[in-house]
């Protein structure tokens, strides 16, 4: 009865962690499909067709555009927003506009991503939008949900090719920990949120349940490659040089870059068992994400 009552929107439907977290929506919840409208700005992908065929509502909204996102938001009572790639003030703006589109369409409930550890303080480039973010969500007037991600593990799996190579990972990050984990382990546990009830008004840690070093994640790959890969304390420019021979812009790395200073400073350190309790299960570890990706 309470699903039924529940029309769920997410924005930013068709994107890595939106569509994994509709996909687990459709498998590990009661959810009916007709229940959920998935936003996108690009009806004709083939993502967005898929969810089409399993009897979602794919609906095109873009949020720079606020007209778009009104019409796309008729009918929702629950909205997941899955922050875009966008820096600074472009991203407080997409922000305002949601907010305001979902007031206007009387949503009742608004959830969206953030990032564990997340102070003012914090070095990290993108800390400005990030607490504007959460300031708008949850000064709106609508109940709400932070779920608070740890820094991605799946990066450092997909690099481990170019990490064995280099025999060392270039991170500037010191003896400083992070919660690294998997996208699926937190699409797992948003998908309970978004489709579940009983959680407004709190702030979740979707991060892991173990801490790493760099040091950590070298000796573990060195452990299941059988590869020399040793902990190095990099340098800011050890890292900006990695970062742009494996393709990235400068000014991602650069940005990037603060990240890593946070690691450094212990922000991201601090491990969380709030998959778990949402999901029933752990995130994965370390070494079992990189078995598991030698098995693929």
């Amino acid at each position: 009865k309470e699903h039924m009552a529940t029309t769920l929107a997410v924005i930013g439907a068709s994107g890595q962690l939106g569509s994994a977290v509709v996909a687990h929506i459709l498998t590990d919840t009661k959810f009916p499909p007709s229940n959920l409208i998935a936003i996108t700005r690009n009806v004709n992908s083939a993502k967005a067709k898929g969810m089409t065929e399993k009897g979602i509502k794919v609906r095109c909204g873009d949020a720079d555009k606020p007209e778009t996102l009104v019409t796309a938001l008729e009918g929702a009572t629950r909205v997941l927003i899955i922050p875009s790639k966008a820096f600074g003030a472009k991203r407080c703006q997409q922000y305002e506009n949601i907010v305001g589109a979902a007031k206007k369409c009387g949503v009742k409930h608004l959830i969206t991503f953030s990032l564990t550890g997340l102070s003012v303080e914090l070095k990290f480039d993108i800390t400005p939008a990030l607490t504007f973010m959460e300031s708008v969500v949850r000064t709106s007037g609508m109940p709400w949900t932070i779920l608070r991600n740890g820094m991605y593990m799946d990066e450092i799996v997909a690099w481990v090719p170019d990490i064995v190579k280099m025999g060392t990972i270039p991170y500037p990050t010191a003896e400083g920990k992070s919660t690294y984990v998997m996208k699926d382990d937190i699409a797992r546990a948003a998908a309970q949120v978004a489709a579940g009830e009983g959680h407004e008004n709190k702030v979740y840690n979707l991060c892991n349940c173990e801490a790493y070093s760099t040091g950590d994640l070298c000796r573990t790959i060195a452990e299941v490659t059988g590869k020399k890969v040793e902990f190095k304390n990099a340098s800011d420019e050890d890292y900006i040089k990695a970062g742009i021979a494996s393709g990235d812009p400068e000014p991602l790395v650069r940005a990037l870059l603060t990240m890593y200073w946070s690691v450094r400073d212990g922000a991201f350190g601090k491990p969380s068992s709030d998959i778990e309790s949402l999901t029933g299960k752990k995130p994965i570890s370390f070494k079992e994400a990189l078995v598991s990706s030698k098995t693929e």
